[in-house]
């Protein structure tokens, strides 16, 4: 098992998965290993509208985060507005404090799937639906398959 004291494991493994797009406390980790080489790291993008991501994503380019780590964006448009902050980030860094590089990690997209087999169109389901719920046949009705969270977003 990896820790703070014992971080061999990660090394074996190769590339940690985070479940974000923060990669700078890791990166810290992976320096007790001896190497900035002893491993990847990889994050992902399950949003990128908070103030805790956007900080994250920003605190990145001056840890040490590496051209090898990556942090996986979900759309097109995500990694737009990823590499978007990235750059002005980059950019007041180099007027503000003279940097020549900061930790800017690979992009890639994998977009999120949808198996949309699952989600065929059933009119009998619809009318069971509609009666047990006691929506009639001329009333709007919306089934929404998506994330509510409370703490973050919808």
């Amino acid at each position: 098992m990896a820790n703070y004291e014992t971080p061999q494991p990660v090394a074996e493994a190769g590339t940690p998965f985070l479940p974000g797009p923060g990669l700078g406390s890791y990166s810290y980790w992976r320096r007790r290993l001896g190497s900035r080489h002893a491993s990847s790291l990889c994050g992902v993008t399950h949003t990128t509208s908070t103030d805790r991501v956007m900080d994250a994503l920003s605190n990145g380019l001056t840890e040490p985060v590496q051209p090898w780590d990556a942090i996986i964006c979900t759309f097109r448009a995500v990694k737009s507005m990823v590499r978007l902050q990235l750059q002005e980030n980059v950019a007041y860094l180099q007027s503000a404090v003279g940097a020549t590089r900061a930790g800017v990690p690979m992009l890639p997209t994998i977009p999120l799937g949808l198996d949309c087999d699952a989600f065929k169109r059933n009119p009998a389901l619809g009318i069971a639906y509609r009666a047990e719920l006691d929506i009639g046949a001329e009333d709007i009705a919306i089934i929404l398959f998506a994330r509510l969270s409370n703490a973050t977003k919808f």
